[in-house]
């Protein structure tokens, strides 16, 4: 999956997402890692659900692959190569 960020474009080297639930008017779904942590989030647009995960992987990207390393913590900073591996970087 392709998203952008800054104006730089970040491709992923696997299709991250699955579903793991269906409801009425919401999905959950999970974001599986190369680590093999799987991160669990709410969909609420089910129409467009595809630009939903595609937010949902910039903010991923901003959140942890671009921020300084001083500003992370343990876990954070484990988020981040998992981050980093998942884009191939």
């Amino acid at each position: 999956m392709e998203v952008e960020v800054n104006g730089i474009k970040y491709t992923s080297i696997y299709f991250p997402f699955f579903r793991k639930e269906k409801h009425e008017d919401y999905s959950l779904y999970g974001l599986r890692y190369p680590s093999g942590y799987i991160e669990e989030f709410v969909v609420f647009e089910n129409a467009n659900y595809k630009e939903e995960l595609r937010k949902h992987l910039a903010f991923v990207v901003k959140e942890y692959m671009l921020e300084d390393d001083d500003m992370l913590t343990p876990r954070a900073m484990r988020l981040k190569e998992d981050v980093r591996k998942l884009f191939g970087q």
